[in-house]
């Protein structure tokens, strides 16, 4: 053994991280994942056409290290396409993934792995994510869904009082400080590039328990997210439209028929209705357009999606029973939470339930 703890044949990790536009992160971001206690690993550095400096700046600081490795994208291809992108080049026997406005504690990759070479039937594992700018408070200690494909990052805004200690499963892993095996990416396929960005780390997990692997959350890893690196300069409507079409286009994907059918429709009605009452508000407008229009597209592009849902479906190992009796969380509605959730909202509610909606 190492002082690491681990075995001396430590298994060789590539740490790949997408970028767009990241400069003010970039050197906090390279420079903590470069600091990792943790003998065999590299950087993978995937830029989507950055127009800030960001790339030159990585090379200026970082280019040198035999470690990092700086692929540039003509175009932005989106943060799961350049997360494939990345696992592609990878040579590791774990695929760990960051975003770039995240800094990470030297033993972060060292617990995760202790973790998953400990039990084979772990397929994915997360970090405990804190907050950067106030690194006591949690930002996410495992994500969850519900029926309707609603996340939840289970303590968000929490203080960490040592209430997430334990590693236990949880539905998806966040996107943003996860890790991987590569031999189950290879035999499940890796994000959906159709995604875009939002839900593709859910669609992944769910395809990892689907293939009977399992999804774990290890807090004794720990990193530090600042948020909004990949996304905040992604308009409200757009955002609407990104994580409702995305929630539809995985409900189709991974569901079995029966709770498809069920929760599918349920779904539509449920949002038809959301949309109508929003329609009627010159304030929430922009929202129903943006929703009607993720309902459409994916009504146009069902023949891709049911070809995408055939492949999911022929992998599948278990049951969504065994899902919904864990994992998959059941609704909270109760009628004054319905009421509020549909109520007709001034701007401060618009951008509270952008917020419920998911990052």
């Amino acid at each position: 053994m190492n002082n690491l703890g681990l075995s001396e044949s430590s298994p060789f990790v590539s740490v790949v991280i997408p970028n767009y536009n990241g400069e003010r992160f970039i050197e906090r971001c390279l420079g903590s994942v470069l600091n990792t206690n943790y003998p065999s690993f590299e950087v993978i550095l995937v830029d989507g056409a950055s127009i800030d400096g960001s790339v030159k700046l990585a090379k200026e600081l970082f280019g040198s290290d035999p470690r990092v490795k700086i692929f540039q994208n003509p175009k932005n291809t989106g943060l799961a396409e350049a997360r494939n992108q990345g696992t592609r080049f990878a040579k590791g026997k774990f695929i760990a993934f960051l975003d770039n406005d995240t800094e990470v504690h030297p033993n972060w990759l060292k617990e995760l792995i202790k973790v998953l070479d400990s039990d084979p039937s772990i397929g994915v594992a997360q970090a405990k994510v804190l907050a950067s700018k106030d690194q006591n408070v949690i930002m996410s200690a495992g994500g969850f869904v519900n029926y309707f494909l609603v996340s939840e990052c289970r303590g968000r805004g929490e203080l960490d009082m040592g209430q997430y200690d334990n590693i236990y499963e949880i539905f998806f892993a966040s996107g943003c400080a996860m890790i991987a095996r590569e031999k189950v990416l290879k035999e499940i396929g890796l994000f959906d590039p159709d995604l875009f960005l939002w839900y593709e780390e859910t669609d992944l997990c769910w395809r990892v328990w689907l293939d009977g692997y399992r999804v774990v959350y290890v807090p004794t890893s720990k990193v530090y997210h600042t948020g909004g690196g990949r996304t905040s300069k992604v308009q409200e409507p757009s955002k609407v439209w990104f994580i409702r079409r995305n929630q539809f286009m995985i409900m189709m994907k991974n569901y079995s028929l029966k709770n498809l059918i069920t929760y599918g429709i349920l779904s539509v009605f449920l949002y038809l209705g959301e949309t109508l009452l929003w329609s009627v508000n010159s304030n929430t407008l922009w929202q129903a357009i943006a929703q009607t229009k993720a309902i459409i597209w994916n009504c146009m592009n069902f023949q891709t999606i049911w070809k995408k849902r055939l492949r999911v479906q022929q992998m599948r190992k278990i049951s969504d029973r065994l899902l919904t009796m864990g994992v998959i969380t059941k609704p909270r509605f109760s009628l004054h939470e319905f009421s509020t959730a549909l109520r007709l909202p001034g701007d401060d509610v618009v951008r509270r339930r952008l917020s419920l909606l998911g990052d």
